[in-house]
């Protein structure tokens, strides 16, 4: 997909998943695949079942694998790597067992403040839960393969891959002395694509307070609500910002549908 196509004449051709979490360039077999993976637990082919369930999520560009999920099929086990964000799952399965994990940071970097986030998250997740290990805090997922298929898989390995993500970003943008751990995999933006995502944030941003200046003077403090979640929403999704941006973008929109009560003038503040 060609996003921007000027800079001195250069051509930039960028691939973007446009939205945060968007799946929408799954394998063009995907169906065919789930349904492999939903016979063969049936059939107790449990290393087959899990193999063509993970590629049936494998995300792909121009026909090529983005590698977003990684498979070692051996005689008796599949080891798998996921890499969601700034997450990077690595799992283990047997015919009996499914057994993943992914490291947060260093135990050392932590303090009483981010131990106390982390017992209360535990409590919020339903499959997942964080643990301490060799130095580190990690979360990880267990599940014993006897009823397995590829519904009852799909969300544990999802709120591990989503919540992982998120929290290693709210834990960097929250707490500056935090060494988050597995994040090699993460590419830093070509200069030319950071400029016109920076130009492109700064314009926004104008416009919209643009619009809001040039609002009727009578009551229009929904009006001007609007505008301003509706420039958050379009960042969100195209620029897909992370860490500190992302947390502050996150965190106004939440307090603006959640915080009963307070009128809307305050809530723009």
């Amino acid at each position: 997909m060609n996003w921007f196509n000027f800079l001195n004449t250069k051509t930039i051709e960028l691939h973007h998943p446009f939205g945060r979490g968007i799946n929408a360039n799954l394998s063009p077999i995907e169906e065919e695949l789930f349904n492999k993976s939903y016979l063969a637990f049936e059939e107790r082919n449990i290393l087959d079942a899990y193999e063509y369930f993970f590629q049936s999520l494998e995300n792909f560009t121009d026909e090529e694998s983005n590698q977003n999920i990684i498979l070692n099929r051996e005689k008796d086990k599949l080891n798998f790597t996921i890499f969601q964000g700034t997450a990077e799952i690595i799992g283990t399965i047997t015919q009996e067992s499914l057994y993943a994990e992914a490291i947060v940071c260093t135990l050392e970097s932590t303090n009483v403040a981010l131990k106390r986030h982390i017992l209360d998250r535990n409590y919020q997740l339903t499959y997942a839960y964080y643990f301490i290990d060799a130095g580190y805090i990690k979360i990880k997922i267990y599940h014993d393969n006897t009823t397995m298929t590829p519904q009852k898989i799909f969300f544990p390995l999802r709120e591990i891959a989503l919540n992982t993500d998120f929290d290693k970003e709210y834990i960097q943008s929250e707490f500056d002395n935090v060494v988050l751990q597995d994040v090699s995999h993460l590419q830093t933006l070509q200069e030319d694509e950071l400029r016109i995502k920076y130009d492109f944030l700064n314009s926004s941003i104008e416009e919209a307070l643009t619009k809001i200046e040039n609002l009727p003077s009578n009551d229009n403090e929904a009006m001007q609500a609007f505008i301003l979640l509706n420039t958050f929403y379009m960042l969100d999704y195209l620029l897909v910002p992370h860490f500190t941006m992302y947390q502050k973008i996150s965190k106004k929109v939440q307090e603006y549908f959640t915080e009963a009560g307070i009128s809307i003038e305050a809530k723009k503040q």
